[in-house]
């Protein structure tokens, strides 16, 4: 699946949709650490690596203590 390519994506829609794509793969128990290799049909388009690797929360769960 190809996305309309005629509008650059801003960083901000490439940070959503990278982020709802690794949210519906964890969400399916599909294996997310790894290197991915990405590879252009292009010659003159740049390869990528992407890397995923899990982290600690970076803030933990609150519990709302207001009565």
């Amino acid at each position: 699946m190809t996305p309309n390519c005629s509008k650059p994506m801003t960083e901000t829609e490439f940070e959503t949709r990278l982020h709802q794509l690794i949210t519906e793969a964890r969400d399916r128990n599909a294996p997310l650490a790894g290197a991915y290799f990405v590879h252009s049909p292009e010659p003159n388009v740049q390869d990528y690596e992407v890397l995923i690797t899990k982290v600690a929360n970076q803030f933990p769960a609150t519990t709302n203590t207001d009565s």
